[in-house]
């Protein structure tokens, strides 16, 4: 293999030896003008580990590298189920590196590469992930300005995962990216990312996915129906003007587009059109091929697998006048002129206004709320929602791969109100329950049935996942829940919003799908759950809890996650 780092380091070569003094090379993951992706293990922590070295070449270029590590710094502080975390930096012989997530499953370049054209339901649900996770991250002032189909992980269960932030002009104009928005040629290297360019990728993007030919941009949405004619005609006109020449033309934000795919997921689900691709492949299926092992990135932040970067395709060039309205508007808005500054104050008087009227608002309501408070019962009001009484709990192990059980001694801890006393799952050697089944469960009952909304868990061992599925019986089959939520990382608590569009339940299953390692017992792998607490709105006030906890006004009945401020800021 050639020494692709310049620096006299041969990737292969570090393959069992240990890096910045704690992480073991397991593989070679792949290599890009930045840096080299190796799967390791942490030894520190006793867990897999994605490890991004970069090339001794890029030792005098403070520049690159330092906008790298502090994209890597900004997405550090992001917390999103659609977001691959970022651990770690350090360094190995003068060289930053830097820590991610490991992610288990493929990349979506690797999916198209094997079954484009995808089905459009498929492509759709990966988009709105996608753009939840941008809105996400936008709303936190984080750009991706990377986005491509080699940086789309998905693992197992089809949920995806964002790597590779910290692109921009740069990356565009080294790697010639041909998702990068068109007038990224135009501007100056280093400029940084906007909004608008990850809007465009995403379109360009889905627009691979559904038709497995590059991007074009300035296509009408009737070209993108001739190239795939069961794509709906709302659909196409939300891709095409995601692919505008004109970025003034695009969306205005990603949590617009988010809200138009959501609309265009739900019609599809309604019709049941969009399920099947034109080979006749199944959509958001696991197992249906072979499952590959991919880490939290085949690529380092800003960078690209050479393996998956492709001859940039054939593209309307862009207007030199619209070229140049883009670079000058980029360069007033990193300027930052008066008459911007005095936009900003007047839109941010038009924000702090409302908000102020809804903190009186708010203090009017605590004010009635408690002329309710009768004979120590709250009332339950319509619209409002208040954490609801747990009448018991049971553990999960579906046969056949499961005995029925997991520490049912212990399942009472979860639900007595005391963050000391918890209970666990058994202890496993692998994050994957030694590949003996695919999760366990615990199942909570409600006193009375609520229109659940949030799930709050309280856990002194972090990094287990979890998803909330709901039924109006004990099932025996985990396919008798209906899944009401995204399967989300646990901290040291987290609270888990939940789109119950079925009504009211009365069982709740929390459904664990990956372990973290016990710190007290680093051999094993565990979930644990000191405390559970369910919120809602109740059935005629049955079933609230009679204390003071604090209450919110419930979202619109009909309201969807992709467009309800309250989920896309989680």
């Amino acid at each position: 293999m050639a020494d692709i780092t310049s620096g006299g380091i041969e990737p292969e070569r570090l393959v069992g030896e240990r890096i910045a003094g704690r992480f073991v090379v397991e593989r070679l993951i792949g290599h890009g003008p930045l840096s080299t992706a190796f799967r390791a293990h942490d030894d520190r922590l006793h867990r897999r580990v994605t490890v991004k070295l970069f090339h001794p070449r890029h030792r005098d270029d403070v520049q690159v590298v330092e906008a790298q590590l502090a994209a890597a710094r900004s997405v550090a502080r992001l917390a999103h189920e659609n977001v691959a975390m970022v651990i770690d930096r350090g360094e190995h012989e003068g060289m930053p590196l830097i820590v991610l997530e490991y992610v288990r499953g493929e990349n979506l370049q690797e999916r198209i590469e094997r079954f484009a054209p995808l089905a459009v339901a498929e492509v759709v649900e990966y988009g709105l992930q996608i753009a939840r996770a941008l809105a996400y991250a936008h709303g936190q002032g984080v750009i991706h300005g990377n986005i491509r189909p080699g940086n789309v992980l998905l693992t197992e269960e089809r949920e995806v995962k964002l790597v590779d932030f910290g692109g921009g002009s740069y990356v565009a104009q080294l790697v010639g990216d041909p998702y990068a928005a068109p007038e990224l040629r135009e501007v100056d290297p280093g400029s940084p990312a906007e909004p608008g360019d990850d809007i465009y990728a995403l379109g360009a993007l889905m627009y691979t996915a559904l038709t497995d030919e590059g991007p074009i941009a300035g296509l009408a949405p009737g070209e993108i129906q001739l190239r795939r004619p069961d794509v709906s005609p709302k659909l196409a006109a939300t891709i095409a003007r995601t692919m505008s020449m004109d970025p003034e033309a695009r969306h205005t934000s990603m949590r617009e587009l988010a809200a138009e795919l959501a609309a265009a997921r739900d019609t599809m689900r309604t019709t049941g059109r969009g399920s099947v691709s034109p080979g006749g492949s199944r959509a958001l299926t696991r197992g249906d091929t072979a499952t590959q092992e991919m880490t939290a990135a085949d690529a380092a932040f800003g960078d690209e697998d050479e393996h998956t970067v492709e001859e940039e395709p054939r593209r309307a060039d862009v207007p030199r006048a619209s070229a140049e309205r883009a670079r000058r508007r980029r360069e007033e808005r990193a300027a930052g002129t008066p008459s911007e500054a005095r936009a900003r104050i007047l839109a941010w008087s038009m924000v702090l206004v409302p908000l102020a009227a809804l903190v009186v608002f708010g203090i009017m309501i605590a004010g009635e709320r408690s002329k309710d408070q009768v004979d120590g019962t709250t009332k339950q009001h319509a619209g409002v929602v208040t954490r609801v009484a747990i009448a018991d709990a049971s553990t999960f192990d579906p046969r056949p791969s499961g005995d029925g059980s997991e520490r049912a001694d212990l399942v009472a801890n979860a639900i007595d109100g005391d963050a000391e006393t918890a209970w666990q799952t058994e202890g496993y050697d692998r994050d994957d329950f030694s590949g003996l089944k695919d999760g366990v469960g615990l199942i909570v009952q409600l006193t009375a049935p609520a229109d659940v909304r949030d799930v709050a868990i309280v856990t002194s061992l972090p990094g287990w996942r979890v998803q909330v599925r709901v039924a109006d019986r004990l099932a025996p089959k985990l396919t008798d829940w209906v899944p009401v939520s995204a399967i989300v990382p646990v901290e040291g608590g987290a609270k888990i919003p939940v789109d119950l569009k079925a009504g009211p339940t009365t069982y709740v299953l929390l459904w664990i799908s990956r372990l973290a390692v016990d710190v007290d017992d680093p051999d094993k792998s565990r979930a644990r759950i000191a405390d559970i607490e369910v919120y809602g709105v109740s059935q005629g006030g049955v079933g609230v809890i009679p204390d003071n906890t604090t209450t919110r006004p419930s979202a619109d009945a009909g309201a969807d996650p992709a467009t309800d401020p309250a989920v896309l800021s989680e």
